[in-house]
């Protein structure tokens, strides 16, 4: 991306695999340069837009999702210290067609982990 402006929205709809009119894999730099310069509520508002552009392509395309912008997103929410958005993101992920990868298992196992500290403190009250 190299500037501070994240692309305006396309005025036509998205074909599948596309968002705002770019493939979605094309944002990852953009995504990147977002997180380092710390803007994490325009990262999550992309990713998220993104998110839903590659579950609508892994549908459409009956092809595996990779984990990758989840895990940028899911990063964005660690971040701001909302362990209930990564939870929500996780469950979504989970719920998703997944390619097998060592990622995806690490998100998995932190599903069970937020899954657990929810338990733990549903016990206390």
């Amino acid at each position: 991306m190299g500037t501070d402006e994240v692309p305006a929205p396309e005025e036509e709809p998205d074909r599948p695999g596309f968002f705002r009119g770019r493939q979605i894999w094309t944002y990852m730099e953009d995504v990147r340069h977002l997180i380092q310069t710390r803007r994490l509520d325009e990262a999550e508002t992309l990713l998220n837009g993104i998110l839903d552009a590659e579950e609508l392509f892994s549908r459409a395309s009956n092809m595996a999702l990779y984990p990758d912008f989840y895990n940028r997103l899911m990063w964005v929410y660690r971040r701001k210290h909302d362990l209930l958005a990564e939870r929500n993101l996780l469950r979504r992920y989970a719920a998703q067609r997944r390619a097998h990868s060592r990622l995806e298992k690490q998100m998995l196992i932190r599903l069970g982990e937020l899954e657990a500290l929810e338990d733990n403190i549903s016990s206390c009250d």
